[in-house]
């Protein structure tokens, strides 16, 4: 679905990896300003992605933050 949270290709040329499994596991921990804006955020204040913790590995939030970070490798980061 279109829309419903930012364009995550773009996202590994503005974030280190650890940022992206911080996100993925805990997506609550930094909300810019600009996401309420976007409609990333709830009315309660708290992103609107849903916390993977208990869904998704280690292994698997490393597999996902890995790959996230590797598209800035293969020029799909706007760089």
């Amino acid at each position: 679905m279109k829309g419903i949270g930012p364009e995550l290709s773009q996202m590994a040329g503005m974030h280190p990896v650890e940022f992206l499994a911080e996100s993925i596991i805990n997506p609550n921990a930094v909300i810019d300003p600009e996401d309420k804006e976007k409609g990333y955020v709830g009315e309660d204040g708290r992103s609107k992605m849903p916390d993977y913790s208990d869904v998704l590995t280690v292994r698997q939030v490393a597999d996902l933050a890995a790959y996230l970070d590797s598209l800035k490798e293969k020029g799909h980061a706007g760089r």
